[in-house]
């Protein structure tokens, strides 16, 4: 996150902050140069047209494209940009093919901060330019980084770079992408570059020290923020990445200092004063990190996110206090259970749950209380305790209490343990006592899962049909299209699990499941698609698997992207033994033997009790005609099955092959008596 809010300033345009008042709007225009701009004929045509025209009402009338177009031009250069923007709509519509009208338009919608609008138009100008510009990949290139969509801004830098190879720019802010996306190799490569075509670019040191000492390189990442330092003494981002850089080793006062640089080069920047209250709240100068958030809450009224924040420390600030007094009210009279109780409930709020139980236990010492049994037994269940947290919600209940909310979360410990039978009495429990349609919604959904987990399929989905009724959200819809994918209803499912993404656009296990459909419909280009979607927001080893699973089943075209994905899900998540195995399969395949078997090696140092590794490896041994390492694999097969005949007999028959008639008789005689015992017992429990 930090490496996220240190180059945010990096992913505007020349156009950012224009939007935030009406003053910015008059002053910004001068700035911003229009492609209709560059074009003589629309000048000379523009010149002719204000001539002949008595006034601007004159030229709304118009339909013309050109009159338009100077009256968009005349909003610009009045300052008057909303109307700006709105002509251009017009334009668009008389002259749906003009690249440079929606090129236009997007400039506006981005200096508004309009990100969708904005990346709307420039991929339109893109898509109708036969030979798109390096500035209009640029223009997008940014407003993905504003969006956070880093891959694809990287992407149209990349473009960028494509057609001019010496873009400063375009380099910058592809390594900026790559430091957000945590590939600092990568982004040390296109800081090099840039540095290289602009010595004298102080920002591309600073954030080159960034990455370098992501890397490890701690004094060279110190000199680079003192070569930019150098540069540009006053420079708040040198200060701002100093202040960082010391902050990650721990040096928390030297950080302070320099964030205290950094805010007196700019004073009106407001991520800096919130940089630095994080930093204070850390070292629980609680009073201070608030005061800086007023500040940073002052200057930019409209950011949610500050506001936000600012009513959280505030919060906390007030819990410090309280929890003094409450503490000051237990050492006056260490028997009063209540004091207990209260401190309890403010540790569990402010996420000090070790004391928030401590303080409970103290509070029931002296009295057993529903509320206390209660959320002693929330924190249990928080912490997954889930076996003790049912204890305490049964002290709850057995005075006959009827609080929904308890059965509720016994319920879902009981889920939590698989004793699904007594998770669905605790949910058919609320379901009876609660009134409110949103928490009966939630328990219908609980009480499916339940049913789901002992295949009472039926039941599942009338009680996720009825939690969609109550509250069709998305996890109601994915719920119940799991249901359907267990009974195999994979069309059902797909449109559950559709309806599920529509509501909520980043549910990514709804996703997941909808590839799982398409691969049982045999839809594999869909199902990968649908795991693709994830992978560009969200780099997850097991989806990078699940991928590389579906193009295995695609056949030996497919080989290329088994080993890339496979390989992905190795980098995020070296132990997934799974990877190794499939990655193993696939070199293999394509004759790389040595690859194949360091891969499968490598599977059972992660897994090794797992049978199927060893029997992946004793094939490839065989048939490389290394009888003696097969063995050494059937070998610990056998360890691990020991009453399998065919392994003896498959262990026999390379004993054969080397000649050994002494072992391959001894694995024969055994392998043959297993079989015969099997056969027997076979034939007495046929009778």
């Amino acid at each position: 996150m930090m490496l996220m809010r240190s180059i945010s300033f990096l992913s505007s345009s020349s156009l950012k902050n224009t939007a935030k008042s009406p003053s910015n709007l008059h002053c910004t225009p001068k700035k911003i140069k229009f492609s209709h701009q560059n074009d003589r004929f629309f000048h000379s045509n523009r010149k002719l047209n204000l001539e002949n025209s008595n006034s601007t009402k004159n030229l709304e009338r118009s339909n013309n494209f050109f009159d338009k177009l100077d009256l968009v031009l005349e909003y610009h250069e009045k300052g008057e940009m909303k109307e700006a923007a709105n002509l251009y709509e017009e334009l668009c519509e008389i002259k749906p093919n003009d690249a440079t009208s929606y090129e236009s338009r997007g400039m506006l919608h981005e200096m508004f901060r309009h990100w969708r609008s904005a990346l709307s138009d420039y991929t339109k100008a893109i898509s109708l330019s036969s030979s798109p510009s390096a500035s209009l990949y640029t223009k997008r290139g940014t407003v993905f980084m504003e969006k956070k969509e880093l891959k694809n801004a990287k992407k149209d830098f990349t473009k960028v770079i494509e057609i001019n190879p010496n873009d400063v720019d375009a380099y910058f802010k592809r390594g900026s992408c790559n430091m957000l996306l945590e590939r600092y190799e990568d982004a040390v490569k296109d800081l090099d570059k840039t540095i290289e075509l602009d010595p004298k670019h102080a920002s591309a040191f600073n954030l080159r020290s960034l990455s370098k000492y992501a890397l490890g390189s701690t004094d060279s990442a110190f000199d680079d923020n003192a070569v930019a330092f150098k540069m540009d003494p006053d420079q708040f981002i040198s200060y701002k990445y100093r202040a960082q850089m010391h902050e990650k080793k721990g040096e928390l006062k030297e950080a302070l200092r320099f964030w205290g640089e950094a805010i007196r080069s700019e004073p009106t920047i407001p991520n800096l004063y919130v940089s630095r209250a994080q930093l204070l709240k850390q070292m629980d100068n609680h009073e201070e990190a608030v005061k800086d958030l007023e500040k940073a809450h002052e200057l930019d009224l409209e950011d949610g996110k500050i506001s936000r924040l600012l009513k959280i420390f505030r919060t906390e600030l007030k819990l410090t206090k309280t929890e003094e007094e409450l503490t000051k009210g237990i050492g006056e009279d260490s028997s009063y259970w209540e004091a207990y109780y209260n401190r309890g409930t403010f540790y569990h709020r402010s996420g000090k749950k070790k004391e928030a139980l401590a303080d409970y236990e103290k509070a029931l010492a002296s009295k057993a209380s529903k509320d206390i049994w209660f959320k002693k037994g929330l924190i249990l269940y928080e912490m997954e305790r889930y076996e003790d947290a049912i204890k305490d919600f049964d002290d709850a209940i057995s005075g006959g209490d009827k609080d929904w909310k308890i059965y509720s979360t016994r319920g879902k410990c009981f889920g939590a343990l698989n004793k699904n039978e007594e998770a669905v009495k605790d949910f058919t429990k609320v379901i009876e006592l609660c009134s409110e349609e949103r928490y009966k919604a939630e328990a219908y959904h609980d009480r499916g899962n339940a049913y789901k987990s002992i295949e009472k399929y039926k039941e599942a989905l009338e009680d996720m049909s009825e939690a969609i009724r109550l509250s069709p959200e998305a996890d109601h819809y994915f719920g119940r299209g799991n249901v359907y994918s267990s009974l195999h209803k994979y069309e059902e499912a797909e449109a559950d699990f559709t309806k599920a993404i529509s509501i909520e656009a980043n549910h990514w296990n709804a996703y997941r499941m909808r590839a799982l459909s398409y691969f049982r419909m045999k839809q594999k280009e869909k199902g990968i698609q649908d795991l693709t979607s994830i992978l560009e927001s969200n780099e997850n080893p097991q989806i990078y698997y699940s991928r590389g699973v579906a193009y295995a089943g695609m056949g030996a075209s497919s080989i290329d992207n088994v080993i890339s994905d496979m390989t992905k899900a190795i980098e995020l998540a070296p132990d997934l033994a799974g990877a190794y195995q499939m990655r193993g399969v696939a070199y293999n395949t394509i004759g790389k033997v040595k690859e194949a078997i360091a891969d499968l090696t490598s599977a059972i140092k992660c897994a090794p009790q797992e049978r199927v590794f060893y029997e992946i490896r004793s094939n490839i041994y065989i048939a490389q005609n290394d009888f003696k390492l097969a063995i050494d694999d059937i070998s610990k097969l056998i360890e691990l099955h020991p009453t399998s005949a065919k392994l003896y007999l498959q262990r026999a028959h390379l004993y054969d092959k080397l000649g050994d008639t002494g072992r391959f008789a001894e694995d024969y005689r055994k392998g043959s008596l297993i079989k015969t015992k099997k056969k027997l017992l076979r034939g007495q429990q046929a009778k």
